[in-house]
This record gives C-alpha cells, structure tokens and sequence, in this order.
C-alpha cells in the first residue's frame, strides 16, 4: 500500500500529533454480520500494536490493522484541508474520509 502526502499535510499532521511516539491509525469498523454490509472508515492517532501493517516511505508513521487493510485501495492520497482544518483520505475510485479533524 502506498499513501501519498505532501508537504503541506505532512506540515499539519507533524503539528497535531499529540506525542513522538503516535502512529496515525487508518481502521475499518464493521456492525453485524462481519459481510462489510455496514462498514465506516476510521482515521485517528494510536500506539502501533504487534500485529499492524505499517505503511513505510510516508513522513509520519502510518498504520493499519490486517482486517482493515482488506478494504482500502493500495494507492491512497491523504491531503490536509487548510480552509476547515481538516483531513481528507482518497484513492482514485473513492473518498474514504473527508472532513476529519485530528
């Protein structure tokens, strides 16, 4: 998988990590069935755990659970909205997140 972040967002993702050791957290979460029938995607900062996918050649460290990791595109774009402070995650064929506040 790769995430494309550029200078401007990885400028505002450096400046609200809350400490040195937090690792921006991509997550699918899922009610029911387990089928993906009703899914949201998640974008938080968190501690790495053992079993995490991580994300290299990114300028903040980037994580992802082997669960989640089935529901996103293998080319993201993580872009930083200066006009609302927020965040947006993106492939080409979908917009995961838009609008999120770190």
């Amino acid at each position: 998988m790769v995430i494309h972040i550029d200078g401007q967002t990885s400028k505002a993702l450096h400046q609200k990590r809350p400490e040195e050791t937090a690792a921006l957290r991509l997550a699918v979460m899922n009610e029911g069935c387990g089928c993906g029938g009703d899914i949201w995607f998640e974008m938080n900062w968190d501690h790495p755990q053992m079993d995490d996918i991580a994300i290299h050649h990114t300028p903040i460290q980037v994580v992802l659970d082997p669960q989640s990791s089935e529901y996103f595109d293998q080319d993201l774009f993580l872009r930083y909205v200066a006009i609302n402070d927020s965040f947006s995650l993106s492939s080409k064929n979908q917009i995961y997140l838009h609008h999120i506040h770190l």
